[in-house]
């Protein structure tokens, strides 16, 4: 059965970041497909066995940085909210901005959004592969 990969990318308010997004039914491939489009070594091969969700950001060359997610079609909120969590540590982090605990209002923001996004790709992948 041949793999079905679903890319997506949007844009997030303030810091600009851009956000790739795979959603699939076979995580090797995607995986596989993000590192040939990135020439990233996103994953080694034996993790790559073990994966069904994966953030990963790198700075490229130019100075810009590239954030991407990957989830199996069937993948659940939690899941979905574990991963983005990862995403926005980085690209606060990255951008000089610290988490408070005091006032998390606009990391809940984010997550809220990103999370959202991603739902919206997975509900399309799962409409476009009649899941």
């Amino acid at each position: 059965m041949k793999p079905k990969i679903h890319f997506n990318e949007f844009r997030l308010p303030l810091f600009k970041a851009k956000v790739w997004v795979y959603i699939t039914n076979n995580m090797r491939a995607a995986l596989d497909e993000a590192e040939d489009k990135t020439s990233q070594v996103i994953a080694y091969e034996e993790e790559k066995r073990h994966i069904d969700s994966y953030t990963y950001a790198y700075e490229k060359d130019t100075g810009g940085k590239c954030y991407i997610l990957f989830f199996k079609h069937n993948a659940k909120p939690g899941v979905i909210a574990h991963e983005v969590k990862h995403l926005i540590n980085i690209l606060f982090s990255w951008h000089g901005y610290k988490l408070s605990l005091s006032n998390d209002e606009m990391e809940c923001y984010y997550l809220q959004d990103i999370v959202n996004k991603i739902h919206n790709v997975i509900k399309g992948y799962n409409k476009l592969y009649k899941r």
